[in-house]
């Protein structure tokens, strides 16, 4: 196995190998029967290439995971209902779901459907306890930042990643929110951050040492895109003035409004030149 990846190395390189055979059948490179016996002589992980299998077995798997933290929730609040059970009962959660989803992954389901509903449910549960230990945005920002990275290279999973991306944002406005005076650059200092995402992308997408992260490494290409657009757009910079800041420009104009309205427009241009 390769290190913090919970699956085999040979077993993961054949399931990409088989991948790139799918899509060098589409392509009409080569035909069915080269693709179906390279299909024979390599042993896969479990996955479920169509969308809409995918989709059924992650139901599936939120159906079993809702059903074995019903049972445990059922047991213990029957017999207590002290509030500190509740912390008990998110960490005694976040164990579980860390177990079975390793169980999960060394049963070789990858991309299947029911991995995935273990990865989200895992970590839905440690999020939700960290918060209620901490009561704290910035310290939840931090568990994103952390177990989204550790989760998405153990194994090998985009949305994860995403979340750790988003808890990397989240953490710096928290800290110019509520800790700074010079909450009017934060929309420029959250575009300096997408830049900064995007010149990592650059860096490092061909790096043979990431295959395996070809499509985490994609979705951070977009995820920084997106977020570039986002920091500068002018409903976006007024809704987020207006709720965080509390702000109100019902009788007044936004600060730099007629350069991010200007960017609202000018900024997919340049993204499709």
């Amino acid at each position: 196995k390769l290190p913090m990846i919970v699956y085999n190395k040979t077993i993961l390189e054949n399931t990409f190998l088989v991948s790139e055979a799918i899509h060098l059948k589409d392509a009409q490179f080569i035909d069915v029967e080269s693709l179906n016996f390279i299909k024979q002589k390599l042993e896969t992980l479990k996955t479920s290439r169509n969308i809409f299998a995918r989709i059924g077995f992650f139901l599936l798997g939120t159906l079993l995971f809702s059903s074995i933290f019903g049972l445990f929730a059922f047991i213990t609040l029957s017999h207590n209902n002290d509030v500190n059970d509740g912390y008990y009962l998110g960490i005694l959660f976040s164990i579980i779901g860390i177990v079975l989803l390793e169980l999960i992954c060394n049963m070789n389901f990858y991309r299947h459907g029911v991995d995935d509903a273990f990865l989200i449910g895992t970590q839905i549960s440690i999020y939700t306890t960290v918060y209620l230990l901490s009561d704290s945005e910035i310290i939840l920002s931090i568990a994103m930042i952390i177990i989204g990275l550790l989760f998405c290279i153990r194994y090998i999973n985009t949305l994860s990643f995403l979340v750790s991306l988003t808890g990397m944002v989240f953490f710096i406005g928290l800290l110019f929110v509520n800790y700074t005076s010079i909450t009017a650059i934060l929309p420029f200092l959250i575009f300096g951050i997408a830049y900064g995402f995007y010149f990592l992308h650059k860096k490092f997408k061909n790096n043979e040492k990431l295959y395996f992260f070809t499509n985490v490494m994609y979705w951070f290409y977009i995820f920084s895109l997106l977020l570039g657009y986002a920091s500068i757009n002018y409903l976006v910079v007024r809704s987020l003035s207006e709720d965080l800041m509390n702000l109100d420009f019902t009788n007044s104009s936004m600060p730099f409004g007629w350069l991010f309205y200007g960017l609202m427009f000018i900024i997919p241009i340049v993204y499709v030149v």
